[in-house]
Order: structure tokens, then C-alpha cells, then sequence
């Protein structure tokens, strides 16, 4: 006679000698009990989001170190994955930037991604570039309502900065002289 239970029986009592902590990390090994104990948690999880969102915050507040420790040793210990990760979020944002303002040169309608550059309308990119990290600045060139930025296929930004005389520390002289 076969049982309705397909599940396999262990010798728990044969355990009996290990410690009470071993016995119970043995114990969680056993698939059907793994597979309960991973539903329960999930099902725990989905309850309590907010609790845990509330509680972690608390926590990262009250130890700022602790919290700075751990973010460097993942850093650290995965470090591919962060620069894969930091580099898909970079391509995204980059993407949006291009989106606000249109996907295409103004001056000539070149479109391909890969060569067109942020334009500051009225100069001074530099000076900003320089005050901040790329991602604050593709921040504030989605953000900007007032038109200071412009898409520039790489030949017309070069033009543009030779036509305004733009190039730190060079003069350049008109007319070829």
C-alpha cells in the first residue's frame, strides 16, 4: 500500500545526538520543509512591507557606519556587477537626456546616439560640467524647462565652439591668421 505522502522520510531520531542548532539547520535542508519555510517568508514579507521599510530606515539612522561598512564590502566583493549595473543606469539616463531634447542634432538632424553631445545654448558647459558628477547633470538637463541645453552632433558642436570662440585658454584667430 502506497501513502498519499510522497514525501521522503528521515531519520530525525537518528539526529537526535547533534546540537539542537545543527539538528534544526539539518532539518531546513529537507526540500519540503525548505520549499514551506521559503513560502512562509515570502508570504511574511508581502504582509510586512511597510513594517520593514519603516524599520530599516530607523535602523540605517541609528548606524550610519555599520551601514557603510557593508555597502563597501559588497562594493567590493562584486564589484563587476556594481560597474555593470552603474553602466546600464548611466545608458539609461544618457537615453533620457537625448529623449527630452529631442534625439536629434538641431543644427543638422544627425541622429545616432553614439555622436550626439549636450549643448549649453549660451556656453559656460564647461564651468558646470566641472561642478558636478555626470549623473547630477543629466539630472538637471532633463529637469531644464528654460531651453539651456541643445543635442549637437559632434562636427556641429566643433563648428559651434570655433564660430563662438569657446576654447579655454585658446585664442583663436579669425580668418585663418
Amino acid at each position: 500500500m502506497e501513502s498519499k505522502d510522497k514525501r521522503i522520510k528521515y531519520p530525525f531520531h537518528k539526529l537526535r545526538h547533534v546540537n539542537e542548532k545543527e539538528y534544526r539547520k539539518l532539518q531546513r535542508q529537507i526540500p519540503h520543509i525548505k520549499e514551506r519555510n521559503k513560502k512562509y517568508a515570502k508570504n511574511w514579507h508581502e504582509k510586512n512591507r511597510e513594517k520593514m521599510r519603516v524599520y530599516d530606515k530607523q535602523y540605517n539612522k541609528e548606524h550610519p557606519e555599520q551601514i557603510k561598512e557593508k555597502k563597501k564590502r559588497y562594493r567590493e566583493k562584486h564589484s563587476d556587477k556594481v560597474k555593470t549595473r552603474h553602466k546600464q543606469y548611466m545608458f539609461k539616463l544618457r537615453m533620457g537626456v537625448l529623449k527630452a531634447l529631442g534625439n536629434k542634432c538641431v543644427r543638422c538632424g544627425f541622429s545616432d546616439w553614439r555622436a550626439l553631445q549636450i549643448d549649453h545654448v549660451h556656453g559656460g558647459g564647461l564651468k558646470e560640467l566641472r561642478s558636478c558628477n555626470t549623473k547630477k547633470y543629466y539630472e538637471k538637463v532633463i529637469k531644464d524647462i528654460e531651453g539651456n541645453y541643445q543635442l549637437l552632433c559632434s562636427n556641429c558642436n566643433q563648428i559651434k565652439k570655433h564660430e563662438n570662440n569657446e576654447f579655454p585658454n585658446i585664442k583663436v584667430k579669425k580668418n585663418g591668421t
